[in-house]
């Protein structure tokens, strides 16, 4: 009983984090603001983290381990290179736009002001749609072993980054059908495919 009420109080601290640092930046929000919002003392708080930069690392690490679900489920999916990424997208702006937690360590690492970070998100797509594309050996019109096969994993990424960008003011953006328009229009042959949403886990 103990160990629960400390993993509800841990995650219901992580969670009021997570609303105000997307709402006011982190910087802007302040420890006791966090227990206002979770319902818990600074007893609470102090318990689980010493400082704010401790509840930071926890969103961003929340964000990354989730995160790293759907990339490894992008590089498992057999189908054609333009529906497993446009899958990818579907499924990490749905995340985005639900997961409050998630958003919040995204953003963390996208406005940090150190250099190495601030474009990390991108980087860190740009890998993955890369190594995706070098592991379709027999993918049409790409050899992975050449520059096109990195300008089409910056294209993609590219993409991603845009609507990642634009929804965070016009959810819009973040619309399934939004994103599925957008791949027909610029790879037709992908209207053949459904969208393969990821299992709901609780």
């Amino acid at each position: 009983m103990r160990q629960a009420r400390a993993r509800y109080s841990r995650w219901a601290i992580i969670e009021a984090a997570s609303e105000l640092f997307e709402r006011k930046g982190a910087d802007a929000t302040g420890l006791t603001e966090i227990c206002e919002v979770a319902g818990l003392s600074r007893g609470a708080l102090y318990f689980h983290f010493e400082a704010k930069e401790e509840l930071k690392a926890a969103v961003r690490e929340h964000a990354a381990a989730t995160i790293d679900e759907y990339e490894s489920t992008l590089l498992h999916d057999p189908r054609p290179v333009p529906v497993a990424i446009r899958d990818f997208t579907v499924a990490m702006l749905s995340l985005l736009e639900t997961d409050v937690v998630t958003r919040a360590g995204v953003y963390l690492g996208s406005e940090s002001d150190d250099s190495e970070s601030a474009h990390a998100i991108q980087r860190r797509w740009t890998r993955l749609i890369h190594d995706k594309i070098a592991s379709v050996r027999d993918a049409e019109s790409v050899d992975p072993g050449t520059e096109a096969g990195q300008g089409l994993a910056w294209t993609f990424s590219s993409l991603i980054m845009g609507l990642f960008g634009l929804g965070r003011f016009d959810r819009f953006w973040w619309r399934e059908t939004t994103v599925t328009e957008l791949w027909a229009t610029l790879w037709p042959e992908v209207r053949l495919f459904s969208v393969r949403h990821p299992p709901t886990t609780n």
